[in-house]
């Protein structure tokens, strides 16, 4: 009988690249949807919707326990509350059923800056944004959770990518100070999920996911030779621009030798204008 994976933020930039990826190596997969809407944009992806809000942990709850593996994708940056909520469901899950997956995502911006070293898994030093996230990650690797932390996700409609493809139709870009970060094509992102969850040695383990090393300020001067645009840099001035102009280099080594897990996608800096024309037909 195919195993049952059930995705929490299923209908996010990284929660249906996950779910899809499952799709196609012959999971069951479920995904929590807030709205009609998006029960079909899960459904358009052969992911079996389950109506309710994360918050209320009671309107999916019995589907998480029916599963072998639970994603948690959510991603919320407004209400802090969330994470500690799913968080404190998900022990409860854990600790009633030991033999569950849990995957947890995180992120490269509890690393914090790196201009000259390259980042492992060991020492966090986070963005104000995430000040809140390093304990969170404590918490599921102390139930045998597995936590990957993806770079900057390209490859689809949404997420940071999406704001800076809009500020260049807008005709105004702002990044950070010669800004470099690591980027990570959604599908890549969602390959490792998958392979942490076939892999036994991943419980309990935090992974990178930074993908390719990435000259920012590069990737856009190779846009402007196709699209008529101004590019600045700039320091951040609130938690959230800080976090996204930040610079980065993160080593994913453990990834690639553990999970066996590769990047494969177009890389972000010499195919920008593709990606940029990819979300451009979205919008």
């Amino acid at each position: 009988m195919a195993k049952k994976v059930f995705v929490l933020g299923a209908t996010g930039i990284i929660g249906l690249a996950v779910a899809r990826a499952f799709v196609r190596k012959g999971y069951v997969v479920s995904g929590l949807a807030r709205s009609e809407d998006k029960a079909n944009l899960l459904l358009k992806n052969e992911v079996i919707p389950v109506r309710g809000e994360a918050k209320d942990t009671a309107s999916w709850t019995q589907v998480a326990e029916e599963s072998d593996v639970i994603v948690e994708a959510v991603g919320d940056y407004v209400d802090y509350s969330t994470p500690s909520i799913l968080l404190k469901a998900l022990s409860e899950i854990a600790k009633k059923k030991p033999s569950i997956t849990i995957i947890y995502t995180s992120g490269v911006w509890v690393l914090g800056e790196s201009r000259d070293v390259e980042l492992t898994e060991e020492k966090v030093n986070p963005t104000p944004l995430v000040q809140w996230r390093p304990a969170v990650e404590q918490a599921y690797v102390g139930f045998n959770g597995i936590v990957l932390r993806p770079g900057i996700v390209y490859g689809t409609t949404a997420g940071i990518p999406a704001g800076w493809f809009s500020a260049v139709k807008g005709g105004k870009l702002v990044i950070g100070p010669k800004q470099f970060a690591g980027t990570i094509h959604a599908e890549d992102t969602a390959s490792a999920y998958v392979l942490a969850a076939e892999n036994e040695k991943a419980r309990g383990q935090i992974f990178n996911l930074s993908g390719y090393p990435t000259d920012l300020v590069a990737t856009f001067q190779h846009l402007q030779e196709k699209v008529e645009f101004t590019l600045e840099e700039a320091e951040g001035s609130h938690p959230f621009e800080v976090a996204v102009r930040l610079s980065s280099r993160v080593s994913d080594k453990k990834a690639k030798e553990v999970l066996g897990w590769e990047p494969h996608a177009l890389p972000l800096e010499h195919y920008v204008s593709h990606y940029y024309n990819v979300w451009a037909a979205y919008n």
